[in-house]
């Protein structure tokens, strides 16, 4: 009913009169009580007419309230309704609906049906009449219940109270759908047999969901498609792809907001047609309403599947025959996964079935047809006859499950089928290296093949030009020469097919190159076969030159006194060529005789051929300044170094005024809109130059600009502040660009704020090109090298941009887990060039990138650390349980002496650990109480200081002591028990005689310092506490000396 009704006109027909009353909502306020008796009185609202009735004289009611009128105290009179209507307000949500009336009587839950409307999708007002038979028996309250049904399906009745003597009628037509959603699964793959080979089966599940309303009587049917685009129903008892074993035709009864959901699942059998390839399922849910309708659960796909065949092994019992001759061709194929149901196994011959027809036939079945089924194994064989000379390459096996198409898997042999000739030695042979160093071995490998033997009893020699290589002395030698049928028994009696593997092992001891290096076999029933010749080259292996402890006393002298420099070097190798080594400016001028610096003594100074040289000069100061002196080793094999030291010279009794110098800048080079990094170092000489500032100026126009944002040469910031003392370098870098092509001068300027100091300017060039396509080409390290750890690895690349070489650009390397990026150093000509230490904690391969301009290219080097040699020697083999063990060995990296920490591990059970002496050697005198019996191995484990490390052992044997001895055993600390700098230690032990505890004992200890421990007994056990230990100043490990 509609709402909002200001008034009401109450007419009166006894009297006649009319009076209008307020309304509040839909109901009357007030009715005056002097209404005429049997009288009809007619309510109007502005548009519809409620209700009439009529009041009737009744006594007042006993024990029950009276009918009640909204704003009316009391009615002591009897109303009879004579007419009554529903009014209200509809609309249908999506399209004209049927909507039924029903009344429900008091005494009735039976509804009984009072009028039909069209509800249209417009909101229109509807008048439904009520007839008074419906509410005779209501009339004592006036209250009865209303019920719409809408005709369409998917819809339940609706009730509401309606109070006819209040004139109070509200209610809301909802009209809601029901809402479907349906869902499936199956399984993602599955054999198309079972392990058995049967036509397999598999479960598919789906769900219908119903919300929002009644969905009524919901089907499922499930239906499939090859191409995920076609569907149709899955067939019931048969079909030629799938069917299922049950009605496909599911229905879910009465869906609705209470009940939900509905499942179910089906049985899928696979049918012999069905191809091994993916297939599509859905199901379709339909509604017995057609407002529902029907909805698609989403698609799922359901692989089906064969086994995967595998060709195990194929070999042939002879692969070298006599044409007439036959070989036996096997091989063995497998099934994995699934059942792979019939495999087809050819022999082929370049792709052809064998047959008895051709140059290589068989008179067996070809294919063989194996059913397999998972795990299972099919051997297969053919007595294959060769029947023209020849050689046959693709001899081979081929495996093809019957449902795929094409064959899955392969193996092809060789077959060698030649005519019948007299017996005669095939040998091929190989030398590698080629090149080695002085003291270094290279392999000299050949295999002899008997054909058409027999070839009897074979010698082979290892030769050069027409000599036997020697065995004991000479420029090279070798392990054995001759190898005979009488230690080598595959070289005895050679029959046809047989073949022997012979390695020389060939030492170079005279460096050199020595050519026709080849191998002969001698028969007794053949002509002698020759291999090819190779060369063989021995050189004298190459060290690097390094310098030590080179220093320069004093490094401030006045004119015409003297400082001296000196230093050793070393060559790392054996050999590292003739030595000089020189003492210059930093320009590479010679100091001499003349100059602002000058010496009497030999420069150069020649070391020559040694692995050790000590060498220094006298220089004289003749003119005032800071001098850069250089270093320099040279050797005859292009080995060299150089390091740096600083003097400066004054005058007697002056102060040096303070100097700021630039590192020279060479001139750079870069593409237009290119960033590139600049790096230069300014140094203060002299006294302390207190501020500076250093920045870039380009010239334009004639004048000196610093470089900004928008000049034509930018940088983002350009000056740069720094406070420098005498001795004093900073280094500063700028990343300038440029978009325009062009030549422009620039300099860098350092400036003193204070007037003492001399500025410094230093000026290059930059050229701007067009871009042009960049490659990187990468010098070192080469594709392969191996490092240790702590050595220096050269990283150095040539960049061109087109086919010129390019410098001036910003050149990048980075390897993970290896180092960081490094930027190169421009070595100028597109040449640029880095210097890193190998990590100690590297190990393995590493890929290293070089990067210029988004340009990338990368090499492989490895990291091995385990380059260290470890000797171990011993005063003997057999000990007892009473001796000492004197072990004693050296250390080596690179065949030099290396300071190392020395692990030795005693039967496995006790640990040791020293360190080595300045020459790489180590002593130990170990007592082996408390050992086990029986052999001992004694395992040796040396490391740098940067972790490379190396291994050695060796055995001993230990009996059991027929002497008394007394023995002490530690429970406090624990052996290599890990304790930080200030914690408090616990010292605890107990001494045997002959295995028994000794009480009374006179037990001294004493600490790394010297300082003596005295320990308290309690039950034979000697303890203290050492209180917040100090670190051992000589060693890593705090050790505790104690004696009984």
């Amino acid at each position: 009913m509609s709402t909002g009704y200001t008034q009401a006109l109450i007419y009166n027909k006894c009297p006649d009169s009319a009076r209008v009353y307020s309304i509040s909502g839909d109901e009357i306020s007030t009715i005056e009580e002097d209404l005429c008796d049997n009288e009809e009185v007619e309510i109007y609202t502005s548009q519809y007419v409620i209700a009439n009735w009529t009041r009737e004289s009744y006594p007042p009611f006993q024990n029950e309230e009276d009918p009640v009128i909204e704003g009316v105290q009391r009615i002591d009179r009897r109303v009879n309704i004579t007419s009554a209507s529903l009014i209200t307000g509809m609309v249908a949500s999506s399209s004209d609906i049927q909507v039924d009336f029903y009344v429900l009587n008091c005494s009735s839950d039976i509804p009984v049906l009072i009028s039909t409307k069209s509800i249209s999708t417009s909101y229109s007002v509807y008048t439904i009449p009520i007839p008074l038979s419906c509410i005779s028996e209501c009339s004592l309250d006036g209250i009865y219940s209303i019920g719409i049904e809408p005709q369409a399906q998917g819809w339940g009745k609706k009730y509401v109270e309606m109070d006819l003597l209040n004139l109070s009628i509200e209610y809301d037509l909802e009209i809601i759908y029901g809402k479907l959603s349906a869902s499936i699964s199956a399984p993602q793959e599955i054999s198309k047999y079972d392990d058995n080979g049967y036509l397999n089966y598999f479960s598919i599940t789906a769900e219908t969901t119903c919300s929002n309303g009644d969905c009524g009587e919901v089907e499922m049917l499930l239906e499939w498609s090859e191409d995920g685009v076609t569907y149709k129903p899955v067939p019931v008892g048969f079909g030629d792809i799938f069917y299922v074993t049950s009605n496909n035709l599911y229905s879910c009864q009465n869906l609705n907001s209470q009940n939900t959901q509905c499942s179910y699942i089906w049985t899928v059998q696979i049918s012999d047609d069905a191809q091994i390839k993916p297939y599509y399922f859905r199901v379709k849910a339909n509604s017995s309403y057609e407002n529902v309708g029907e909805v698609y659960s989403g698609e799922v796909q359901t692989v089906l599947k064969l086994g995967n065949i595998t060709i195990e092994s194929a070999y042939l019992s002879n692969t070298t025959i006599y044409t007439g001759e036959f070989t036996t061709l096997s091989a063995s194929v497998s099934c994995t996964d699934y059942y792979c149901g019939d495999v087809k196994i050819y022999a082929k011959n370049d792709g052809v079935l064998l047959t008895d027809q051709g140059d290589l036939t068989t008179q067996d079945e070809n294919p063989v047809i194996c059913r397999l089924g998972p795990g299972n194994t099919c051997l297969v064989s053919w007595s294959i006859q060769g029947n023209t000379e020849g050689t046959y390459s693709s001899l081979g096996v081929y495996a093809q499950e019957v449902e795929n198409v094409g064959e899955t898997d392969e193996q092809t042999l060789t077959l060698q089928v030649i005519s019948p000739l007299s017996p005669s030695l095939s040998l091929n042979a190989s030398l590698t290296p080629i090149e080695i160093e002085k003291g270094e071995t290279a392999n000299l490998t050949a295999t002899i093949s008997c054909l058409n033997g027999p070839c009897g009893n074979v010698s082979v020699y290892a030769m050069q030009d027409t000599t036997e290589i020697p065995v004991t002395s000479g420029d090279i030698t070798v392990d054995e020469n001759p190898k005979t049928w009488k230690t080598l028994t595959c070289l005895e009696n050679m029959q046809d097919g047989d073949l022997c593997r012979v390695t020389f092992i060939i030492k170079g001891n005279s460096p050199g190159t020595y050519q026709d290096i080849y191998v002969k076999a001698v028969s007794t029933n053949t002509q002698d076969a020759l291999s090819s010749k190779f060369y063989l080259t021995v050189a004298e292996p190459l060290g690097n030159i390094i310098f030590s402890d080179v220093s320069i006393t004093p490094n401030l002298i006045e004119t015409g006194n003297t400082s001296q420099i000196s230093g050793n070097l070393y060559c790392t190798e054996n050999y590292c060529g003739n030595i000089t080594v020189s003492l210059r400016y930093e320009n590479g001028e010679l100091i001499g005789k003349t100059g602002d610096l000058t010496t009497d003594d030999a420069n150069p100074f020649v070391c020559g051929v040694v692995s050790n040289c000590k060498f220094s000069w006298n220089v004289k100061g003749n003119t005032n300044g800071t001098y850069l002196l250089s270093i320099l080793s040279e050797s005859n094999e292009s080995i060299s170094n150089e390091t740096h030291k600083t003097l400066t010279v004054k005058a007697p009794g002056s102060q040096i005024s303070p100097v700021l110098s630039i590192s020279p800048m060479e001139n750079l080079s870069f593409t237009s809109g290119q960033s590139i990094s600049l790096q230069s170092s300014v140094f203060c000489s002299g006294e302390d130059c207190g501020e500076v500032e250093i920045y870039l100026q380009i010239k334009l126009n004639g004048e000196w600009t610093n470089l900004t944002e928008n000049t034509v040469v930018n940088t983002p910031e350009n000056k740069k502040s720094y406070i420098l003392n005498a001795g004093d370098e900073e280094i500063v870098s700028w990343e300038i660009g440029c978009s325009e092509v062009g030549v422009y001068e620039l300099r860098i300027v350092a400036d003193g704020i204070s007037l003492d100091v001399q500025d410094a300017y230093e000026y290059f060039q930059v050229e701007v090109t067009s871009q042009g396509e960049i490659s990187i080409s990468i010098i070192s390290p080469k594709d392969g090298s191996t490092f240790s750890r702590g050595e220096n690895m050269d990283l150095e690349a040539e960049v061109r941009v087109g086919n010129e070489p390019k410098s001036g650009l910003a050149v990048k390397v980075y390897s993970k887990d290896l180092f960081r990026d490094t930027v190169l150093k421009d070595l100028g000509n597109g040449r640029y060039k880095a210097s890193i230490k190998i990590p100690q904690s590297a190990q393995g391969k590493y890929t290293v990138t070089f990067s210029v301009e988004g340009k990338e290219k990368s090499t492989t080097i490895k990291v091995n650390p385990e380059i260290i040699k470890v000797r171990i020697r011993t005063d003997g083999y057999n000990y007892t349980t009473a001796d000492a063990i004197i072990l004693y060995g050296t250390v080596k990296k690179n065949n030099l002496p290396v300071k190392a920490t020395v692990k030795l591990t005693f039967c496995k059970q006790k640990t040791e650990v020293i360190k080595t002496n300045e020459t790489g050697e180590y002593y130990l005198k170990y007592e082996l109480f408390g050992l086990p019996e029986g052999i001992c191995t004694i395992e040796v484990y040396a490391s740098d200081e940067y972790e490379n490390f190396g291994t050695a052992k060796t055995n001993i044997n230990i009996v059991k002591s027929e002497n008394e001895i007394y023995t002490i055993v530690f429970f406090e600390p624990k052996e290599n028990q890990r304790i930080k700098e200030g914690s408090d230690v616990n010292i605890s032990l107990k001494v045997f005689w002959n295995s028994l505890p000794v009480s009374g004992a006179d037990v001294t200890c004493r600490d790394p310092f010297g300082n003596k421990i005295t320990l308290d007994e309690e039950d034979a056990t000697y303890s203290t506490t050492i209180f917040r230990i100090g670190r051992n100043p000589n060693k890593e490990e705090w050790i505790v000396d104690c004696t009984a």
